[in-house]
């Protein structure tokens, strides 16, 4: 089980997906150790993710989580990549259910933190709780991460989708002076 493991790990660091599925399915095929099937499971998923495969990769993570392998460092992003996996499935209510639920277990990865606000503003846009999107939004921009001008950008939007008209320029008239070399200028 370790062996088909180890060698699966290889064969996915490689980018040769299909062969590790196979040699991951081997792993939790011989449960011998509980740590080592949950691990087979969590990488099998991260495969499937990878893949495009994002059904299969939903419920391999969820899989993973319900096992309660908290000692296991793959359980560090767990709620992070299962709320990726609702995200690419297009269910941005579970997706924003999953990245809150990341952001308040305080993770120590700030480009983790960043980008799960970023997809927590995302997935509350598109469902058109623009409130709550602008407040992850800003989240982003006061703590100066990456794409902050992104996050300004959908700030701005998201105060004319609640008639806030005069936020709107406001906000987009600070946006050009704070970011001149942004791409989303001429947007």
């Amino acid at each position: 089980q370790k062996v088909a493991l180890f060698r699966a790990i290889q064969l996915f660091n490689d980018g040769d997906y299909d062969t590790a599925d196979e040699y991951f399915d081997i792993a939790i095929e011989s449960p011998r150790d509980t740590s080592i099937t949950a691990r087979a499971i969590f990488w099998k998923a991260e495969t499937n993710y990878l893949s495009n495969n994002f059904k299969e990769a939903l419920t391999g993570f969820q899989q993973f989580k319900n096992m309660n392998a908290s000692t296991l460092a793959e359980n560090e992003f767990i709620d992070y990549n299962i709320a990726y996996s609702y995200f690419k499935l297009k269910d941005y209510n579970r997706a924003g259910d999953e990245f809150q639920s990341f952001v308040n277990s305080n993770p120590d990865d700030e480009n983790k933190l960043n980008d799960a606000y970023l997809r927590l503003g995302d997935a509350y846009y598109v469902s058109s709780n623009y409130n709550k999107a602008i407040t992850a939004y800003n989240r982003v921009i006061n703590n100066k991460g990456i794409d902050r001008d992104y996050a300004h950008f959908q700030r701005a939007m998201s105060y004319g989708f609640i008639r806030k008209n005069n936020a709107k320029i406001d906000d987009f008239n600070a946006f050009l002076k704070a970011y001149p070399k942004s791409t989303l200028r001429d947007d």
